[in-house]
């Protein structure tokens, strides 16, 4: 994909939760007290729109509400809260693209190293890879992620 067709389709996906009246039974998200529905958006940055919405019940998935989503050549850009093995290998075949925050302790086999701009390294990037697996052998990983890149910083969370 190249840069300017990526950035037309840069589709950013979150979920966030509403409160909601205790009456509404179907937005039910904790117990009986605790009612919340769930938004779940799609907002092209380059467009500044939203270009998909759908509001559940506070507990539904937000990684099954992207899955039944994924449209071919957006390039989807994601929190922790969506890395699902599953699901990135979902996006690879259905020819959309993602960068997503991973948890530092992420297992990934490094297929190259990628030189650091001064610019990136002063932005607080340590280490930019091309990855050739992402997970470790004993979970469901993903193999296949051509031209994936991952981007490490100094965020402990």
């Amino acid at each position: 994909m190249e840069p300017q067709e990526a950035f037309r389709t840069l589709t950013a996906v979150d979920g966030r939760l509403l409160p909601a009246l205790p009456h509404m039974a179907w937005a039910l998200w904790q117990d009986e007290r605790h009612s919340a529905a769930k938004l779940h958006l799609h907002f092209e940055v380059a467009r500044g729109i939203p270009v998909d919405a759908s509001i559940t019940c506070g507990q539904e998935s937000e990684v099954r509400q992207l899955r039944g989503s994924l449209e071919a050549g957006r390039l989807y850009v994601l929190n922790r809260d969506y890395v699902a093995y599953e699901l990135l290998k979902e996006m690879i075949q259905a020819h959309a693209s993602f960068i997503v925050r991973v948890k530092h302790n992420t297992a990934f086999t490094v297929q190259e190293e990628r030189p650091i701009s001064p610019e990136a390294r002063a932005a607080g990037v340590t280490r930019n890879v091309i990855v050739a697996r992402l997970g470790a052998d004993h979970s469901k990983c993903i193999s296949s992620c051509l031209h994936s890149y991952f981007v490490m910083h100094n965020y402990s969370y």
